[in-house]
């Protein structure tokens, strides 16, 4: 009596699904091989599978890292080069050649792949850190420069890559390119000074200071209480001797800070280059007025009196300022001369004899 034939069929299915696993492919030897970090065994049977199905992916990466475990070299360039054309373009890929050549220490091509991986996924935050130490290190600006382009135009707003694609033109000596970026900087932030002052240098730079001292300008009226915004204006006029300008800004700042000191005294001194020290002397008195503590405008207010031949009030100022403070060298100096030019020779010894005792104490 025979075997039924569905009985035979069944026991060599049985037979040959149970070989399977007890004859593994050439595939699962080399995956099971490389699991087992066993790359010297695993490399013949992945092998045969690469060149039998390059396009077995999973197989072509433990190929790849099979042959640079093993230091092949030679068969791993050959084998990068043949998938080049049908994988460049995947992050695998690129990461397997980054970290071979980081493996030989060949900085300068593991970049070009560090590149690649970055334009492919922006937020791959290691490989951007090893880019740019490598960037640094190598002193390539340029490299460094494409990398904050293409971050600026594929990542979130970061106010740190627009500051350091600033610098960083500066340093290639390209200053319009440095404007542009802070201008497309202000448009993701339109009320920071700072991007506004930092245009204005770089304005400066270029050579192109009406534009720059408008900045300057602006910034201060936009934040009218800023006395260090200010101060910036006026010593940038006072830089590039604009006399008349820099005057209607004192004008307008000493009304704006009436205890700043320092935009009083430089006013009252423009007041009296250009012959106004009747308004120099107004306005130190003011000042003085508001700060009776400040004895030092005393003796500003007695040299333009002595300046205009008016001994008498200067003698009076320098004695008041001396009364207040024991004078210094300089204001007993000015009083000998006041006292000179008034005919009074013993006075004016005096002083004299004075002033050197403290230049002597101040040796």
């Amino acid at each position: 009596m025979g075997i039924a034939f569905w009985k035979s069929l069944l026991f060599f299915l049985g037979v040959g699904i149970f070989s399977v696993y007890l004859f593994p492919t050439q595939r699962q030897l080399g995956l099971l091989l490389s699991k087992a970090r066993d790359f010297d065994q695993a490399r013949f049977y992945l092998e045969k599978q690469f060149h039998r199905d390059p396009g077995d992916v999973r197989n072509t990466q433990r190929y790849l890292k099979a042959l640079m475990y093993d230091e092949q070299d030679v068969l791993f360039e050959r084998a990068a080069r043949m998938l080049e054309k049908s994988y460049g373009d995947q992050l695998w890929f690129n990461e397997i050649q980054a970290d071979f050549y980081e493996s030989k220490m060949q900085f300068e091509k593991a970049s070009g792949y560090w590149l690649k991986m970055i334009r492919l996924d922006p937020r791959l935050e290691t490989v951007r850190e090893k880019l740019i130490s490598h960037y640094f290190y190598s002193r390539d600006s340029d490299g460094l420069l494409n990398l904050y382009e293409f971050e600026k135009g594929h990542a979130a707003f970061n106010p740190r890559l627009y500051e350091e694609l600033v610098r960083l033109c500066l340093l290639k000596k390209l200053p319009e390119k440095a404007a542009l970026i802070c201008r497309e900087w202000l448009e993701h932030s339109p009320r920071d000074a700072k991007i506004q002052l930092r245009l204005a240098e770089i304005r400066e730079y270029e050579g192109k200071t009406d534009e720059a001292l408008a900045i300057y300008r602006q910034v201060a009226d936009e934040y009218p209480q800023n006395r260090a915004y200010a101060a910036q204006v006026v010593d940038r006029l006072f830089f590039y001797k604009r006399g008349a300008e820099l005057l209607r800004v004192l004008e307008i700042y000493s009304k704006r800070f009436p205890n700043e000191e320092e935009f009083f005294k430089l006013l009252s001194d423009l007041y009296v280059r250009s012959g106004k020290k009747e308004d120099a002397i107004r306005l130190l008195r003011a000042l003085y007025e508001r700060n009776p503590s400040k004895y030092k405008l005393m003796e500003l207010i007695a040299e333009i009196y002595f300046g205009e031949g008016d001994f008498s009030e200067a003698r009076s100022y320098l004695e008041q300022y001396h009364e207040k403070t024991g004078g210094t060298y300089h204001s007993h100096h000015v009083l000998g001369d006041v006292m000179a030019a008034l005919g009074d020779s013993k006075g004016s010894e005096k002083e004299y004899r004075r002033a050197l005792e403290l230049l002597r104490v101040k040796r």
